[in-house]
């Protein structure tokens, strides 16, 4: 960041103006650098949002598919028991 300042003749800056000039900078430069993090923070939230539910979903289908193998476990079962 660059800063151009223009003092008046009558009255000149001082050390003070400087280091409260300082200070602005710092807190722009900080403000700016945490909107940048908040951005990427809310971008990795949607990516893990959206991973989050890929795994839930894949989750469901297993789910489904270990049920069904079941049943026909216990269909065989069944079966064989018969004979």
């Amino acid at each position: 960041m660059c800063v151009s300042l223009i003092s008046a003749t009558e009255k000149p800056f001082d050390t003070r103006d400087i280091e409260v000039l300082n200070l602005l900078i710092d807190n722009f430069i900080t403000k700016y650098k945490q909107l940048t993090l908040k951005d990427r923070l809310n971008l990795q939230n949607e990516n893990f949002l959206t991973a989050f539910n890929v795994i839930n979903r894949q989750k469901e289908q297993i789910s489904n598919i270990v049920d069904q193998q079941k049943e026909v476990i216990e269909d065989r079962t069944k079966e064989l028991k018969q004979k």
